[in-house]
């Protein structure tokens, strides 16, 4: 993978040009329309009206073109921070076209110490506004957000501290929700989408779909049970079940990449970490020795991109674990799963429909206004604005349900 730093060029051509290739972009996405929206007594433009750390959810790749779409509604053109191995899509092409809107990169899971300095001189020197997805990864459902990272919030206290000294304004933090919506009912087509996956795993097949789902979420774990050796196991529930593959899985990233994993903890925390260790064996850059340590290195990248599957399983179980669209019959969770069960049983999505996608802006944190933070030290600044961020976040979310 590379990494070397790639800065924003913005272009007036090139912003010109995504505008008229926004209704093909939301074509492909399955985005049919896309609302703006507010909370009571919130005026967008206000809010956004000083240098900012704009966060959001990130369900599905569509989300830094709703955010684009967020800011040319206040004739804003934001900055993105994105991972670095993006910008190597399309051969190159699509990381040419996000430099000119405003993107540039980070090496995730590194200290990446050019994208941290030039981070911080866009607040102090640009006022800029900065578009960051705190998860770090697309986190693939609406209602669920996976832990923020903590290292933009440590980026903000530095360059609000700059800027502050410097007599300029402070830098905010800007809270957006993004939620995708099913238009209409769309019962039948999930039905059906459900009753295919039951015949490609062997699943019984019924005429309700929530039963079809669970009979679903029963099978592929079995079918995994076998994968990683656990048939016979005295697990009965599917909470046990599901813990019982977790470990499986965590030994079997251990096994290939040589690092230390918890045993236990947070299904949500154990995936961020499997995630970040199986990504630095993919694309650790570490020039070897002899070609013999050459061999073994792509030897050990090889097997740790055969983990990749592992990893897209755990998220999948947080979603079981938890009788996530099977405990209330929502229909948007429903086709999220259902998206979900189609990579892992065909390899791709079968299903698509298209959605309505909501941006939901929320208040604006102004550091000087939380009470006592000043006099708190760092790292429980930098705790409390992420808990803040996450509750601000998690409240756009809600106030963005339908009806």
């Amino acid at each position: 993978m590379n990494t070397n730093f790639l800065p924003s060029i913005k272009s007036p051509m090139t912003e010109v040009l995504m505008d008229a290739m926004m209704p093909l972009a939301k074509r492909i996405a399955g985005v049919k329309n896309i609302s703006i929206e507010c909370a009571p007594g919130i005026n967008i433009s206000n809010v956004l009206a000083s240098p900012a750390l704009i966060i959001a959810n990130h369900p599905t790749d569509m989300d830094p073109i709703l955010l684009r779409t967020l800011g040319s509604s206040v004739g804003l053109r934001f900055n993105y921070l994105a991972c670095r191995e993006g910008f190597d899509g399309l051969r190159g092409a699509w990381g040419w076209a996000a430099q000119r809107i405003g993107a540039f990169s980070i090496v995730r899971g590194t200290v990446d110490r050019d994208s941290f300095r030039y981070t911080t001189n866009l607040w102090v020197d640009n006022a800029a506004r900065i578009v960051v997805f705190p998860e770090g990864e697309v986190g693939a459902f609406n209602d669920k957000l996976l832990p923020f990272h903590d290292g933009i919030f440590q980026l903000l206290l530095l360059a609000s501290e700059k800027r502050v000294n410097a007599g300029a304004t402070p830098i905010g933090i800007v809270p957006v929700g993004i939620r995708y919506t099913l238009i209409n009912d769309h019962a039948g087509e999930l039905l059906d989408a459900s009753r295919k996956l039951c015949a490609a795993t062997g699943a019984q097949a019924t005429s309700n779909l929530i039963e079809n789902l669970k009979n679903l979420a029963s099978i592929v774990i079995t079918c995994l049970e076998q994968e990683y050796g656990l048939q016979g196991k005295s697990e009965t529930t599917t909470q046990e079940r599901i813990g019982a593959l977790q470990s499986a899985v965590l030994s079997r990233i251990h096994a290939a990449t040589g690092k230390p994993i918890p045993e236990h903890g947070d299904l949500h925390d154990l995936m961020r970490i499997s995630a970040n260790i199986v990504e630095d064996a993919i694309d650790n850059h570490a020039e070897p020795e002899t070609l013999f340590d050459k061999r073994l290195a792509e030897q050990r990248r090889q097997r740790a991109i055969g983990l990749q599957a592992d990893i897209d399983r755990l998220q999948n179980w947080l979603a079981i674990e938890d009788g996530y669209a099977t405990a209330d019959g929502n229909q948007d969770h429903a086709y999220e799963l259902i998206r979900h069960f189609e990579t892992e049983v065909f390899g791709d999505v079968r299903t698509r429909i298209a959605r309505h996608a909501t941006v939901r802006v929320g208040a604006r944190i102004e550091m000087s206004k939380i009470d006592g933070f000043a006099a708190l030290p760092k790292r429980q600044q930098i705790r409390t604005l992420r808990q803040m961020a996450v509750d601000a976040v998690s409240d756009c979310l809600a106030q963005s349900l339908p009806g």
